[in-house]
């Protein structure tokens, strides 16, 4: 438009040089090319007015959208932060977890070194065992040698007191025969001579055994022997007691 403007006056320079008739005419031309000039300009304005609102509300959108990209900033912030709590949650776990493990290494260490001595002394207590297995059937073996030992001289013994002459159950008989004895002796001018066979009859009886011997309440001797037996098997081989012999003698 300025230029326009230019070319007019230059256009109006020219018309004045050539005439005043014709200068007029020029100046109409301009005016008319000033006004639409001027319309266009209003033109041009009423449009960057538009512009301008619109510009205006453009912006305003943009400060919204701002403020809305502002507020997900805040809560983008706020996760980010709810995030951070949570990773170092997550690496004081992890801290402790490690240490934990470490802990857990350290005494699966010591259980690997107790286990490792256990195991030598199951060896130890497994050689022992043997040890004494072995001690225990040898002391067994010992123990059934005595016991046949034992069985034996048990049987020995047996033997020996079953041939052996019970001084007890003698002495008492030849006490008992003595006192018969003295008892015919003192009582042998009384008696009629059948009564004082029959009498010496029961004696001899009673000291070979062919009679039960009288108790004296005292219980039979060790090893379940009758006293009375032992006289009839010691006195069947011709040995008579002393009573008797005293009693033939008189």
């Amino acid at each position: 438009m300025l230029t326009t403007t230019k070319n007019n006056n230059s256009n109006n320079n020219n018309s004045n040089k050539k005439g005043g008739g014709a200068g007029l005419d020029t100046v109409a031309e301009d005016l008319d090319q000033l006004k639409y000039d001027v319309g266009e300009l209003k033109d041009l304005l009423t449009n960057n007015k538009g512009e301008v609102n619109h510009i205006r509300r453009i912006v305003l959108a943009c400060e919204r959208d701002m403020e809305d990209f502002t507020a997900a900033m805040d809560a983008v912030n706020v996760d980010l932060d709810e995030m951070r709590a949570r990773v170092d949650a997550t690496h004081s776990i992890i801290t402790s977890r490690q240490r934990v493990e470490a802990t857990m290494t350290a005494e699966i260490s010591t259980m690997r070194l107790d286990i490792g001595d256990t195991q030598e002394a199951l060896k130890n207590h497994d050689s022992w065992m043997e040890d004494v297995s072995c001690t225990l059937q040898a002391m067994q073996e010992k123990e059934e040698n005595l016991t046949e030992d034992m069985i034996n001289l048990r049987d020995e013994m047996n033997a020996k007191l079953a041939s052996k002459v019970d001084n007890v159950a003698w002495k008492e008989a030849d006490d008992d025969l003595d006192a018969a004895v003295k008892t015919v002796s003192s009582l042998r001018l009384d008696w009629t001579p059948p009564a004082l066979f029959l009498f010496v009859v029961c004696c001899c009886c009673l000291g070979h055994g062919l009679l039960p011997a009288p108790r004296r309440g005292r219980p039979p001797p060790q090893g379940g022997r009758d006293p009375g037996l032992d006289e009839a098997r010691h006195h069947c081989g011709g040995d008579e007691p002393r009573g008797v012999e005293a009693q033939d003698h008189e």
